[in-house]
């Protein structure tokens, strides 16, 4: 399994993208340092997650246990 780099980005209608809100950053507690910076999702970005998200629905309703798994 590969390593997944933290980017900052939210996944929104099948892409990467940073999102519209306001900017921050991940720190670690364990030693302050910054993990990661990326902004937040605003309300426009929810909402079209969430409409792509019900747009995608049908088709992977109808996708077969063995595809989604392969996925």
């Amino acid at each position: 399994m590969s390593e997944m780099k933290l980017t900052g980005e939210i996944f929104a209608g099948g892409r990467w993208r940073m999102g519209a809100g306001e900017a921050f950053a991940s720190i670690a507690p364990a030693d302050g340092k910054e993990i990661w910076r990326g902004r937040e999702a605003a309300p426009a970005d929810v909402e079209a997650t969430v409409s792509a998200a019900r747009e995608a629905f049908p088709a992977w309703r109808r996708t077969s246990i063995d595809d989604r798994v392969a996925l």
